[in-house]
């Protein structure tokens, strides 16, 4: 019976455990497993922008310059209603702000919260603090030829600079001469 209780005892925690993690900064789950991790200090009012409150809701972020209304939008809409998110609209670059209003508007269509964030100048670097800063990311999006997304993938991986704990799913928008020679 003592087995029991203890079992029990240790199936409780880890339930605890896990319901703790949802809730937990990226580097406070690092520190948790033993990792080290660097910070980067962006600047005030960046860290004022991205400040969550204490019990956030889950996030799925698209990293883009307006580009992506298509598959990518479809996707985090889709994967956003499964997972019960709230979509961020991570923006960078010279951005078309028509088409940015175009993809909120989609967004709350489908019945899902958008918050829109500004990368600005330093659009590696706040991305990572926006990554570090959010313990419920559950992914982000991007175009593949997305510029931030591929200096992310590319220089800053390969540089060892920073270090990506959440996937980054890339998807292509649809190429109608494609599909239609596939359906031949």
């Amino acid at each position: 019976m003592k087995s029991f209780a203890n079992d029990l005892k240790k199936i409780f925690t880890g339930f605890a455990h896990e319901h703790a993690a949802d809730y937990l900064t990226i580097q406070q789950k690092i520190q948790l497993l033993g990792a080290e991790d660097e910070t980067i200090e962006p600047e005030t009012e960046v860290k004022a922008a991205l400040a969550t409150p204490k019990i956030a809701a889950k996030h799925i972020a698209i990293v883009t310059d307006g580009r992506g209304l298509d598959a990518p939008l479809d996707y985090a809409i889709e994967a956003s209603n499964n997972q019960y998110t709230q979509i961020d609209l991570l923006i960078h670059g010279a951005m078309d702000m028509q088409k940015i209003s175009a993809m909120e508007k989609r967004i709350r269509q489908a019945g899902l919260a958008c918050r829109r964030i500004h990368l600005g100048a330093n659009a590696i670097e706040h991305l990572m603090t926006y990554v570090r800063s959010q313990p419920s990311l559950l992914f982000m999006v991007a175009k593949p030829d997305d510029s931030v997304a591929r200096n992310l993938l590319f220089k800053a991986s390969a540089k060892g600079i920073h270090r990506m704990y959440i996937p980054l799913v890339l998807i292509e928008d649809g190429n109608n001469e494609l599909s239609a020679e596939s359906a031949a």
